[in-house]
């Protein structure tokens, strides 16, 4: 912590300006936002079906960037559902074993252009 606050105070005063450093212990939670999950969920349910959209996930304790994002705009996070057909649980992500099943890309591609299209058709209302 020391180190990074004296490299920006002398990058800084070396420009001839002066840095104020803040490090922050920790890692903000993601919360998403109740309008955007429901809008979300509709959408899916629409272009997939509504069997296909789980709400039972629980819940991960895993940090995410993205909640930094949800701090300035109304954002939901969700999860692509790439574990096999059969049952057998996905391995974690962080795993040297895991390998994305690439035919998942096609659904997040689909779900992302339906959120836009819908989302279009809303905003000019």
């Amino acid at each position: 912590r020391q180190a990074v606050r004296q490299v920006a105070e002398h990058t800084a005063r070396a420009f001839g300006a002066e840095a104020e450093v803040t490090l922050t212990q920790g890692y903000t939670v993601t919360v998403n936002h109740p309008g955007a999950t429901a809008y979300m969920q509709r959408v899916a349910a629409d272009e997939f079906g509504a069997a296909h959209v789980r709400t039972d996930i629980p819940v991960s304790m895993g940090g995410e960037d993205f909640a930094y994002y949800q701090q300035c705009i109304p954002g939901v996070i969700w999860r692509l559902g790439i574990a096999p057909a059969d049952g057998t649980p996905a391995l974690p992500l962080h795993n040297a074993a895991f390998d994305f099943p690439d035919a998942a890309i096609v659904t997040g591609v689909r779900l992302h252009c339906a959120l836009a299209l819908h989302f279009a058709k809303f905003v000019e209302r």
